[in-house]
This record gives C-alpha cells, structure tokens and sequence, in this order.
C-alpha cells in the first residue's frame, strides 16, 4: 500500500536492448489499459488511476502517458507521478549532468552506461526515450514533478516541467533544493 486508498502494482520487463524500448512501453500501456478496465475487480475506482515512477521509472511513466493521452482515449488517467525523471538522453549537455557528475547518488558515467544498455542503437532524439524532445505535448492530466537540487536529473526535470507548463498542462513541480537522487528512498542522501 503506497497510500490510503492506492495499490501499488508491480510488472516484470524482460531486457533485450535492441527492442527494450519499444517493448517496456508498450507493456506499460497495455498493463495500464488492463488495470484501468479492469480496476473494479481489484477493488479501484476506474476515474482514478494515474501512472507514475521514480528516474528510469518515471522515463517509461512519461513515455507512456504520452503515448496514452495522444491516442483517442486519454481520458483513462487521471493523473502523472514522476519523481526525479530522466526526460532526456545523457548527450543533450545539462548543465546538471556535470555540476552534479559523482557524490550525490548517481553519476554520470553510471546513468550514460544504463543509456547504453536500455536505448542502444536508438537516436537521442527519439521522444520514445527521451520524452523531453516530445515535438508536440498531448494533453496530459495533472501531473507531478520532483526534483532534487544534487541530481544529474534535475535541469531535464526542470525542462520538462517547463514544456508540460508551455503546453497548458496543470503541473505541480516539486523541487528538493537539499536533496540528491532516489533521496526518499535514501533520506541520508542530503548534500
């Protein structure tokens, strides 16, 4: 239970990297969708199911969102979660990325060797891994933002906050000015 009234489910992604990407998000669409049209049974409202996710989890929250609220039936969620997303590939030169390359939980040559296994092959400028690069925002439902002041994550967090702004979405940015990555789940982790 991750909250009063909310379930938390878990999905198994099987990791070959020529087709990981196209295939995490098209689980998590169709596990979404499956939920959404089945949550009475399961003891959920159907109004309420949002997706979200922390880092890597947050990229295939946001890619699928997207992809779900650009199709026709975008009514299914009622809301995003993303904490500390990764929105952008490692080239797109963050400041962030080196400001914050090693000593606060991630660092940068780490989360470029996780790029290279989970998009290997795939443009940095496919929205189908970096959702920041996304031409055209569909309308998404409200959404959330964390992000921490010592994460290599937070200039493409902030970005993406500002995109989901531009497009008229209604968005709540959270940011953690003393915090570094993953930092709920490692609250000693403050700079």
């Amino acid at each position: 239970m991750i909250g009063r009234g909310v379930d938390q489910l878990f999905g198994q992604f099987h990791f070959v990297a020529a087709i990981v990407i196209k295939r995490a998000a098209d689980q998590h669409v169709a596990r979404q969708f499956h939920l959404t049209q089945h949550a009475q049974e399961v003891g959920a409202d159907r109004s309420r199911v949002l997706i979200g996710g922390d880092s890597a989890g947050a990229n295939l929250a946001s890619v699928t969102a997207n992809r779900q609220c650009a199709g026709p039936d975008s009514s299914r969620l009622c809301g995003v979660m993303l904490l500390y997303p990764a929105t952008d590939h490692p080239d797109a030169g963050h400041d962030s990325y080196e400001q914050n390359a090693s000593g606060y939980g991630l660092d940068a040559r780490l989360m470029s060797w996780f790029w290279s296994l989970y998009a290997a092959g795939v443009s940095s400028d496919n929205p189908a891994i970096s959702p920041l690069r996304l031409s055209k925002m569909p309308m998404l439902p409200r959404t959330l933002v964390a992000t921490a002041e010592y994460d290599i994550l937070r200039d493409e967090g902030q970005a993406y906050v500002q995109k989901l702004q531009d497009a008229g979405i209604n968005v709540v940015h959270l940011h953690s000015p003393d915090m570094g990555h993953n930092f709920p789940v490692f609250p000693s982790l403050v700079a």
